[in-house]
């Protein structure tokens, strides 16, 4: 009986040593004044100057948001406890350039979400 314990906990030790870190992502969501979702809009994520270098464009999905790796970010930042980053957002409109400005705060491990919106 004390084995069946033994190997019970030692199980039990060694799942909880194998959880995995939840990914360190930006999702920032692009909407009107109406709240819709606007898809194709480009946007423009760069890092504060009190942040690790990042700068990176992508494109609003079907969905209305565009989603970036801070991975790079936080590998940077990896001696610190509990670090966490600052960004300016930049959202143009895909036919005439029309730009609106958002920030971010992002955390190690955590999916942070922002909403940048046009005034149409």
């Amino acid at each position: 009986m004390k084995k069946v314990a033994l190997l019970v906990l030692l199980f039990t030790l060694l799942l909880g040593g194998c959880v995995e870190k939840e990914p360190s992502i930006a999702k920032v969501y692009v909407r009107n004044l109406s709240n819709q979702l606007l898809t194709n809009f480009e946007v423009i994520l760069v890092a504060q100057s009190d942040s690790p270098s990042f700068n990176q464009t992508k494109r609003t999905n079907a969905s209305g948001y565009a989603t970036f790796d801070l991975q790079p970010v936080f590998d940077q930042l990896a001696s610190e406890k509990n670090p966490t980053a600052n960004f300016r957002i930049m959202a143009k409109t895909p036919t005439d350039g029309v730009v609106t400005l958002g920030t971010l705060r992002a955390r190690r491990n955590i999916i942070a979400v922002e909403n940048v919106v046009f005034d149409f």
